[in-house]
């Protein structure tokens, strides 16, 4: 959390590292979501439950999942351009990203 120039926001990869980072910032002197921005790269249960709760992405993973396993089964039948197909992602906007 102590850098040079002064770090304002880090987006975590996972949501572990994010409550880490949530802990850092504290142990800093700081506030999350005003001097420190902290965002995640994946959605989780903790990620509500902690002061302030954790801005995340939701990739949507088993959906991505169960996309993926269409479009294997789909090659494997002898389909040779499956149309692509989105997944949609959601940002889950919260407290620790609201900035001052």
């Amino acid at each position: 959390v102590t850098a040079d120039p002064p770090c304002d926001a880090v987006v975590a990869m996972s949501d572990g590292t994010a409550l880490s980072v949530l802990t850092g910032v504290e142990q800093a002197g700081l506030r999350a979501g005003s001097d420190v921005l902290v965002a995640a790269c994946v959605d989780s249960e903790p990620l509500t439950y902690v002061h302030p709760p954790i801005t995340a992405i939701d990739l949507n993973p088993r959906e991505f999942g169960r996309q993926c396993l269409l479009l294997i089964d789909r090659l494997i039948q002898g389909e040779q351009s499956p149309p692509p197909t989105l997944v949609p992602i959601s940002l889950r906007l919260r407290d620790s990203t609201r900035g001052r």
